[in-house]
């Protein structure tokens, strides 16, 4: 009977091992490539993406610390495989930008396309590129970081989906590394003189959350200037530039 017992368990912890050996560890392109299904772990370093390409959906791949993909200007790099990387860490580099599909994340960070909070550097483009590239998925992620520290955008965000299939969700949060840290926050700084930092269109169910704006806007003293002795100048609607264009 013992030997009947220690049999089935055997058999039991079985597709365990196997998955555990069906890990590979990619260090290349063509590597990365050839795979269909399974998972693979990507060793640190970068990978340049050349051509036309896609990562099936069946695919896992583990983009650990330290590991960048710089696609060609006017390739086109279709994601499907799931993508398993840090929310704070730059995946995505090089002026292509891969199309990314539901099944590949759950939610787009910002920091995948290069913001980084707390660097002195516009963070626009970065984020504009994350939005292009996550258009049927519509989540985007902005990691808290210290107060002190925010993300800096220079000109208007336009959150916009031709496929409409996507409602954008924006979201931030205030923890680091899942530690509740009311000093953390996801926190921007809007440096344009006038117009919305965020804007939405063709949007019926999208949404914000958790997320700390401050804006530079002159529009207000622009006003004063202009119709200073005039009617109006008291007319709330020529004051007013708001922070979100829905």
């Amino acid at each position: 009977m013992c030997r009947i017992y220690l049999n089935i368990i055997s058999l039991a912890l079985l597709p365990q091992l196997l998955a555990a050996q069906t890990v590979k560890e990619v260090n290349s392109v063509p590597q990365l490539l050839s795979a269909r299904t399974g998972e693979v772990r990507m060793a640190a370093g970068q990978y340049v993406i050349a051509d036309n390409a896609e990562l099936p959906e069946g695919l896992v791949i583990r983009a650990e610390k330290g590991v960048r993909f710089q696609i060609a200007a006017g390739r086109k790099l279709q994601v499907r495989a799931t993508i398993v990387a840090d929310a704070r860490s730059v995946l995505w580099e090089g002026e292509g930008e891969p199309e990314l599909y539901p099944t590949a994340m759950k939610e787009v960070s910002v920091c995948h396309f290069g913001a980084i909070a707390g660097d002195n550097r516009d963070d626009a483009d970065a984020i504009m590129k994350a939005v292009r590239s996550a258009q049927r998925i519509g989540t985007i992620y902005f990691p808290a970081h210290e107060y002190e520290k925010p993300y800096t955008i220079s000109k208007t965000i336009e959150f916009f989906s031709p496929l409409r299939v996507s409602n954008w969700h924006v979201i931030g949060d205030k923890t680091a590394d899942g530690v509740q840290n009311e000093e953390m926050v996801s926190r921007i700084v809007y440096t344009a003189n006038s117009g919305p930092c965020f804007s939405f269109r063709g949007q019926r169910l999208g949404y914000m959350a958790n997320l700390n704006i401050d804006g530079m806007n002159k529009k207000p003293q622009e006003m004063v200037d202009k119709l200073r002795n005039t009617t109006a100048c008291w007319n709330p609607e020529n004051w007013n530039s708001p922070g979100i264009d829905m």
